[in-house]
């Protein structure tokens, strides 16, 4: 059975009698440490890219990525962010910025192109997977040519003693060697964003 999880209900979701227990495409390191729940990781199947993004406005160039003030930011409920160098949740951002915070990027996206923020950032694999989209033109964006940090997705297991990531490992390289794998990537545009080749796990 799959569970649609919000981004602030991942931690209980894979808790002890939380309704989970594998979670998909998600990094270790997005809050896990510190909390008194047993995960493991499968191996990383994308490598990924933030950055942030504004609304195409004549005169605006890349200096408008340079600094916060005086500018409002959307983000996600439950969220991480790499800002002014620190990795923070994204509700701790509000302390220090004004943030508005959605339940997805999606909406993050919409609300800059609407004129209602100044900035978001999206990850590089949902602006691929948008690419020739009728859902939103990504052509009216401007993207940051930096990006704010790298990450790498896994799949991530609780200790509910009902599978364990090497089984999960092994189920993802039969996939691989089917090629549904490479076919998946391939459906959303993101091969190259690709980890995982059959050729690379055993």
């Amino acid at each position: 059975m799959i569970e649609v999880i919000p981004p602030s209900a991942r931690y209980e979701a894979l808790s002890k009698g939380g309704c989970c227990d594998v979670m998909f495409f998600e990094s270790p390191s997005w809050g896990w440490q510190g909390r008194e729940i047993e995960v493991d990781a499968t191996f990383p199947l994308v490598r990924g890219k933030e950055r942030l993004v504004t609304a195409q406005k004549e005169g605006r160039s890349q200096e408008f990525f340079n600094n916060f003030k005086g500018k409002s930011l959307a983000g996600v409920k439950g969220y991480h962010y790499l800002i002014a160098g620190e990795l923070k949740a994204s509700n701790e951002l509000k302390d220090d910025y004004t943030v508005y915070l959605a339940d997805s990027r999606i909406t993050n996206i919409r609300m800059v192109l609407g004129g209602r923020v100044d900035l978001t950032t999206v990850n590089d694999e949902l602006l691929a997977a948008l690419e020739g989209s009728r859902q939103i033109n990504i052509d009216n964006l401007l993207l940051s040519e930096k990006s704010d940090f790298t990450y790498e997705l896994h799949l991530l297991v609780g200790n509910t003693g009902k599978i364990e990531a090497s089984t999960l490992q092994r189920l993802l390289s039969e996939l691989g060697r089917k090629g549904e794998i490479d076919r998946l990537f391939r459906r959303f545009n993101m091969e190259r964003f690709q980890l995982y080749r059959p050729s690379t796990i055993r």
